[in-house]
């Protein structure tokens, strides 16, 4: 299994000779490697883009990988990384047009539909929503602003679709809305606003 997905990650042979069905089928998509990582995990690992990442995903879930299998030793769940799945586009969207983040979170709506669960948590204990978070907070820390729009998208679809709001998740969002009162970016500031109203209110 995992050969072939290494080349197909790294565009050495044309997309379809891996994800074809047949290979597909005659594989344990849940099994994992010589470092502990699943097929999903490897596709996330070296997929060179979000399109590359989400159409290798699909089609292994589509197989019948099991989304609530750990990655690797981390403990996380493809849900906990679905955000590496949303083009770095989805975060420029209109957040004063609630209709607009329907149609976002795509990768996350595949997922719910097989049976992923919103609240595994990994080694640490930590949910998608709570990793969500920290990794927000982290890229505003650094000045990454170009790259919240999947991370705020995630944030968004998790709290609409019923994610568990908790103690550490209402600490984590006041951190990042800490973190973003030194940035410049209005635009910015209204969709870290709009995708964290939801945990710690207005």
């Amino acid at each position: 299994m995992h050969p072939y997905l290494k080349q197909f990650c790294h565009r050495e042979k044309p997309l379809g000779d891996f994800l074809a069905p047949a290979l597909l089928a005659k594989a344990d998509l849940n099994a994992r490697d010589e470092h502990g990582v699943t097929a999903m995990g490897l596709v996330i690992e070296n997929a060179s883009c979000a399109d590359w990442c989400w159409v290798g995903l699909e089609a292994l879930i589509q197989a019948g990988a099991d989304p609530n299998v750990p990655l690797d030793s981390s403990g996380q769940t493809v849900m906990h990384r679905a955000y590496l799945a949303n083009d770095e586009h989805q975060g420029q969207v209109d957040t004063g047009q609630p209709d607009m983040w329907a149609r976002w979170g795509c990768f996350q709506n595949l997922l719910l539909a097989h049976g992923a669960t919103l609240e595994a948590t990994d080694s640490a204990g930590r949910t998608p929503l709570s990793w969500a978070l920290m990794e927000l907070e982290r890229e505003l820390h650094e000045g990454w602003l170009g790259e919240c729009g999947p991370l705020l998208v995630q944030i968004h679809w998790l709290m609409a679709h019923g994610a568990q709001v908790t103690p550490e998740t209402v600490s984590l969002a006041q951190q990042v809305r800490a973190t973003f009162e030194h940035q410049d970016d209005e635009a910015m500031a209204q969709r870290v606003r709009a995708a964290l109203t939801a945990i710690v209110g207005q």
